[in-house]
């Protein structure tokens, strides 16, 4: 019996924990399709806090830094060979290979080989026309700025749960560009399965 005068207590406690679980998941939901709305309806090509982000970087291009004429002995990638510099920066993402580049003189002074630095950016920020042909690699003080920027547009360019400071604009932009992508992978399996008219015998 006396723990039978425990169940209200324990019946209400369970309710309003019901109650809070509920009204975070609407707040939740609502907040997502407000999100949505106000996305859509952003234009995705000019965006003035990208481009608020974007000036600082553009206007330090050509102003070269001096570069930190730091002891090689204290820069441990001056022991490894270009070829394995270039093999790490082949496993990092492009925020990354800048902020390498910002640490180390040693990385610093390691060139990108080709069009490799162009190619990790179409993969990875297809949707960020502007720095696509920026040579971005004039100083380590300016690597260290980018880096920053990469990543930070990398954040504010998307909606999840755990993050709601984004950009409409640039998300909008984002989010038509995966469409587009989307779009053409059907487009062209579609023109796969379709018969090359060209090659066919006319007389069959």
């Amino acid at each position: 019996m006396a723990n039978q005068s425990h169940l209200p207590n324990i019946v209400g406690l369970v309710t309003e924990a019901t109650k809070y679980v509920v009204l975070g998941f609407l707040f939740n939901d609502g907040r997502k399709k407000a999100y949505n709305k106000q996305v859509l309806v952003v234009n995705p090509v000019i965006v003035p806090q990208l481009k608020a982000g974007l000036d600082p970087t553009m206007e330090s291009l050509d102003k070269k830094a001096p570069l930190d004429q730091a002891p090689r002995s204290e820069d441990i990638f001056n022991r490894l060979p270009a070829e394995l510099r270039h093999c790490i920066f082949e496993l990092l993402p492009a925020g990354s290979i800048l902020a390498l580049k910002a640490a180390s003189l040693a990385m610093h002074a390691t060139s990108l080989p080709g069009d490799f630095w162009k190619h990790r950016l179409k993969s990875e920020m297809p949707w960020l026309w502007e720095i696509h042909d920026v040579d971005i690699f004039q100083s380590q003080e300016l690597e260290g700025k980018a880096s920053n920027l990469l990543v930070n547009i990398q954040k504010k360019s998307q909606y999840t749960s755990e993050n709601d400071d984004y950009i409409f604009g640039l998300a909008n932009r984002r989010r038509i560009w995966r469409v587009c992508e989307q779009i053409r992978s059907r487009y062209l399996e579609k023109l796969e399965c379709i018969p090359n008219t060209d090659s066919m015998d006319p007389s069959t």
